[in-house]
């Protein structure tokens, strides 16, 4: 599948990951990344899903 990382659901991903993480602070951190900016010419964006290519939490 072309573009996976960059099309996941991150309302899907946190339900998942509630399941797998008891632990809140990772998963706080893990919330913070996901909605963290992204600066593309000089514009931040706030994506809904994907995660970025190169940040924090991209695989």
């Amino acid at each position: 599948m072309q573009n996976y990382f960059g099309s996941i659901n991150h309302g899907c991903l946190r339900k998942f990951l509630n399941l797998k993480i008891k632990d809140g602070v990772t998963r706080k951190m893990i919330d913070k990344w996901l909605k963290a900016g992204i600066l593309e010419n000089g514009q931040v964006m706030y994506p809904t899903k994907g995660t970025p290519q190169g940040g924090s939490i991209s695989p």
